[in-house]
């Protein structure tokens, strides 16, 4: 392990979560664009440099060959660009939603230096490798957290997975490579420049998961609450709670009560007039139809 994996930017703040945060809100204005046009989205890595930890391993040869050991020093990968990111979800329960972010036709190059120790021999240079042909991706399943998404907001969010995959398409040595090792070495130091690549990956969406988006629940959180109807679980519970004691209330279904009878006498009425059999000479049905028949053909049928 050489170290934590740092940023540097001409254009944007050091910050991580700074151009993370920009870098989505881009992604949402342009998510209805094809893919190849996210010409904008990739001027934010303009000047971007992602410094990763040194790395030192050994490699086994076939016999007779001893092993060699091998460094890579000062990894800065600079160059990033995508192609396309899609964002789709699911609904697991009414306490979790899984986004997934899918990052696909990753593009970059890396610059490092080397050296190795085969038995006497030494050797050290410099290199590049180079990730061109749009196959590298990320893939990152980021859950959010609610207790009870029905009636609050997401409130937390952890990565459920992540799998990256970075292609180096081709390599630069600059220095002496003893013939000997030389294909395990190209082979042993691609192989851990994926790795390393991909690992910083999956750890930076992570951050964004557990960081950025967290802090961005709270805030939205903080600013929909107020608005949120929350429904009791007995629809009922005014009236239930209600205290009527030493207050006299409207009862229209008693109909030994003034106003009640009065009620019950007037939707009666309504009821006979309405629903009952009145005379409608030269009307469609013969000479008598229900009452709100006639009514309607007077006065909103145009017959």
């Amino acid at each position: 392990d050489g170290g934590a994996v740092s940023y540097s930017h001409t254009k944007l703040n050091s910050n991580v979560g700074g151009w993370i945060g920009e870098f989505f809100s881009q992604v949402v204005t342009m998510r209805g664009l094809a893919a190849g046009d996210f010409d904008e989205l990739n001027a934010l890595f303009e000047g971007t440099m992602i410094k990763l930890p040194d790395a030192q391993f050994r490699v086994d040869l076939p016999w007779p060959l001893s092993g060699v050991d091998i460094t890579i020093r000062d990894l800065v990968c600079t160059g990033l660009s995508i192609d396309d990111m899609t964002l789709s979800h699911q609904i697991i329960s009414n306490q979790e939603i899984d986004v997934n972010i899918a990052v696909s036709g990753i593009t970059l190059e890396c610059d490092f230096g080397w050296k190795y120790k085969y038995g006497i021999v030494n050797g050290s240079g410099d290199g590049q490798v180079y990730a061109r042909d749009g196959q590298s991706f990320v893939e990152s399943t980021i859950a959010f957290t609610s207790t009870d998404f029905n009636q609050h907001p997401p409130n937390g969010s952890f990565v459920k997975s992540c799998e990256a995959k970075i292609e180096i398409t081709d390599m630069d040595f600059q220095g002496g490579i003893v013939a000997a090792i030389a294909d395990a070495f190209e082979k042993s130091v691609r192989n851990t420049i994926e790795d390393e690549v991909e690992d910083v990956a999956c750890e930076e969406l992570d951050g964004l998961g557990t960081g950025f988006v967290e802090g961005l629940l709270g805030y939205l959180s903080d600013v929909l609450e107020p608005y949120i109807a929350h429904t009791p679980e007995n629809p009922l519970y005014a009236e239930i709670g209600l205290d009527t004691q030493g207050v006299r209330l409207l009862d229209l279904s008693n109909r030994e009560d003034n106003i009640g009878s009065l009620v019950n006498d007037m939707f009666g009425l309504i009821s006979d007039n309405l629903g009952g059999v009145v005379d409608d000479i030269g009307g469609p049905n013969g000479s008598e139809d229900l009452g709100i028949n006639v009514i309607l053909r007077d006065v909103l049928l145009d017959e």
